[in-house]
């Protein structure tokens, strides 16, 4: 399971973090996430979500809250004011 995950997780054409759920720092990102954020990996460990983004990072962060309330991705997008090709 754990290498069909980071498989998976390297080989995806959609940027993904994993992510401290209480500090919200990167732990984890995946080539994709890197070229978006134009760092390398380790130049994204350990930043926190904020750092990542910056002048966007009060979009991400309250789309996070929404995904939070909704507990579910769709959901949260589905809200108005959420435009998805901000993300």
């Amino acid at each position: 399971a754990e290498t069909r995950y980071r498989q998976l997780f390297q080989s995806t054409s959609e940027g993904v973090l994993v992510l401290d759920a209480e500090s919200l720092k990167v732990l984890e990102a995946n080539p994709a996430a890197c070229r978006l954020l134009e760092l390398d990996d380790h130049a994204l460990l350990g930043r926190t979500l904020p750092e990542c983004f910056g002048h966007e990072a009060g979009s991400v962060l309250t789309l996070l809250a929404g995904v939070r309330a909704a507990g579910h991705p769709a959901e949260a997008l589905a809200r108005p004011g959420v435009d998805r090709a901000d993300l």
